[in-house]
């Protein structure tokens, strides 16, 4: 992909191996161009005409992932984002986009902007958030002339290195998804550490067991994360001889900390239910049951809208989407498919089912 002068400078900008958002990404010239530099790439636009050739530009390339949204609108903190560029913009309409988005982008390292006027009011401004300016300058491009604005996060860079500890990664955590939203039976949070353990180097896991407790003492990782709770149930003794107490003494023994976010990771807002219906373009989303949760934002379930499809079409799109060779399916239909509902994991199911037994038993 060849660029043009202006977006050239811009993408030189960008670190080696972040994860980068690309906001009004237009074809996606620029993650096209990056897409072997960087880990992972979302080209964002609100225009769903230019987001078709963005999709033509980066077919074969597997770490874009290009989405329908307004501003940082479609972009979620769990998508982890280090690096944004907005540029080709008008700069009042840049101030919105970091306004309305402002937990992304305070906890991303580094803007790239480029807008088309008000630069000294867009410098301003992202000083005021917390950003250090790393360089202002203006280019020319084909007899016009382009500010690039690149400024760090100050929060990554002033003073030594803070050391990190379980208290920090579950105030992260926490951040995403409270602990208070999951449900009244999980167990979630911290199963073993203290908040006052060093944090060095963390593993992410579905489930817990042997062989991930071995691959975690040997890559010298003091952290561990999962879904599932590896501790769930009341117990009276740890055994050495049973799976759950072998492991409780090694994760001990290694001084590995060890947090599950289940249900309330299902339940948040840009959790597991808004990342499925992401991946499979389901837009307009609403909680499909928030079960008494606080804000309506939360909860187990999500549905929303997707373009009118076949259910062969919809199978064939869950398994591309998740790359799974088999799934199951309950009932048929030869109607299109207008809108869809998700849910992660078993409980709603669970709550639908003794809701209808207890119905058909009152009902006798």
């Amino acid at each position: 992909m060849k660029l043009s002068n202006r977006l050239q400078i811009i993408a030189s900008y960008v670190p080696q191996g972040t994860r980068l958002a690309d906001i009004g990404t237009d074809h996606a010239h620029i993650p096209a161009y990056l897409s072997s530099k960087v880990d992972y790439i979302i080209a964002s636009d609100k225009n769903a005409g230019p987001l078709e050739n963005a999709r033509r530009n980066t077919q074969n390339l597997s770490n874009v992932d290009i989405r329908l949204g307004d501003g940082l609108s479609s972009i979620y903190l769990t998508d982890n984002i280090q690096t944004i560029i907005i540029a080709g913009m008008g700069g009042h309409v840049i101030q919105e986009i970091l306004k309305n988005g402002m937990e992304v982008v305070q906890n991303s390292q580094k803007l790239i902007l480029s807008p088309h006027t008000a630069q000294d009011e867009v410098t301003e401004f992202i000083k005021n958030i917390g950003f250090k300016l790393v360089s202002k300058h203006q280019i020319e491009d084909s007899g016009k002339y382009y500010t690039i604005i690149v400024a760090d996060n100050i929060k990554f860079y002033k003073g030594e290195k803070k050391m990190y500890t379980v208290k920090d990664v579950m105030e992260k955590l926490e951040y995403l998804a409270p602990v208070n939203i999951a449900e009244s039976w999980d167990n979630v949070g911290v199963l073993v550490g203290a908040d006052d353990e060093p944090v060095t180097k963390i593993m992410c896991a579905l489930d817990i067991n042997d062989a991930i407790i071995d691959e975690a003492i040997d890559e010298k990782v003091d952290c561990i994360i999962t879904h599932h709770p590896f501790i769930f149930s009341a117990f009276k003794k740890i055994d050495y001889n049973t799976p759950l107490g072998r492991g409780i003494r090694k994760l001990i023994m290694n001084k590995i900390s060890l947090i599950a976010m289940h249900t309330n990771f299902d339940s948040a807002f840009g959790g597991i239910n808004d990342i499925i219906c992401k991946r499979l373009n389901i837009t307009g989303t609403k909680v499909l049951n928030n079960f008494g949760c606080t804000e309506q934002k939360y909860g187990l379930g999500r549905f929303g809208m997707t373009t009118a499809i076949t259910l062969d079409e919809l199978i064939a799109n869950v398994k591309v989407c998740f790359d799974i060779n088999h799934l199951r399916l309950i009932g048929t239909t030869d109607e299109p498919i207008k809108t869809i509902s998700v849910c992660s994991g078993r409980e709603l199911m669970r709550r639908r089912w003794r809701k209808k037994r207890k119905l058909e038993s009152q009902l006798g």
